[in-house]
C-alpha cells in the first residue's frame, strides 16, 4: 500500500532526531495514550519542528505539551481505525526494518494534511510517496 516497498531506501537516511529517539517518543507515548499512534505521530512532527534536537525538546513544559496534544486531537480527521490500518500496511511494507515506526509516523499526518479523507488515499501517486519519504527521512 502507498509505495511502501520503496520505504527501503529511505530508511537508512538520517533523520532530524535520531531514529531511536524518534521511536522512543512514540512508543512512550502509544502507551500513555492507550495506542493512538495517529496523535502521537502528530505530536512527534510537532514537537520535532519547535525543538529541533532532543535536548532543545526536554525543556517543553506540561504546559505545551498538553498545547500541542489538544492540537493534534483537533487536526486529527481520520477515523482512529484508519489511521491504524495505515500504519500497520507501512509497517508491514518495511519488512520489519525497525525505522519503520518513525518513518510510517512521521508520513501519516503528511497523507491525512493531503487526502483529508481517508476513502481518497488511493489516489496518492508514487511521486507524493517519494517526496514523503525524503521528506521523513531527514
Amino acid at each position: 500500500m502507498l509505495g511502501t516497498a520503496l520505504l527501503p531506501n529511505y530508511l537508512e537516511a538520517q533523520t532530524r532526531w535520531p531514529l531511536t529517539e524518534q521511536t522512543a517518543f512514540l512508543e512512550e507515548c502509544a502507551k500513555s495514550s492507550e495506542g493512538q499512534n495517529a496523535l502521537c505521530s502528530c505530536m512527534l512532527e510537532q514537537i520535532m519542528e519547535k525543538y529541533p534536537t532532543v535536548a532543545q525538546a526536554e525543556k517543553i513544559t506540561d504546559a505545551e505539551m498538553q498545547t500541542i496534544a489538544e492540537h493534534c486531537i483537533n487536526k486529527t480527521q481520520w477515523p482512529l481505525d484508519e489511521q491504524a490500518a495505515f500504519i500497520k500496511s507501512c509497517q508491514e511494507g518495511a519488512k520489519d526494518n525497525s525505522n519503520a515506526v518513525p518513518l510510517c509516523s512521521c508520513m501519516l499526518p503528511k497523507i491525512m494534511k493531503l487526502y483529508p479523507d481517508a476513502k481518497d488515499v488511493d489516489k496518492l501517486t508514487n511521486e507524493q510517496v517519494d517526496k514523503m519519504l525524503e521528506e521523513c527521512s531527514k
